[in-house]
């Protein structure tokens, strides 16, 4: 709770958005499928941006 106190009104936009969007059932909690499934998403797009970069 005091994190998001310090968050910029924008910040705090950008954090619900990517809760919301990792919240696939919309029930407002993440289990931990919906976590695992966001994290390896995210990875995926780390590793091919990072690969795209190397020279």
């Amino acid at each position: 709770n005091s994190l998001v106190r310090i968050l910029t009104a924008k910040e705090r936009d950008r954090a619900r958005a990517v809760f919301q969007s990792i919240d696939q059932d919309k029930d407002g909690i993440i289990t931990a499928g919906e976590a695992r499934k966001a994290q390896t998403s995210w990875f995926h797009k780390i590793n091919k941006e990072s690969q795209s970069c190397n020279v």
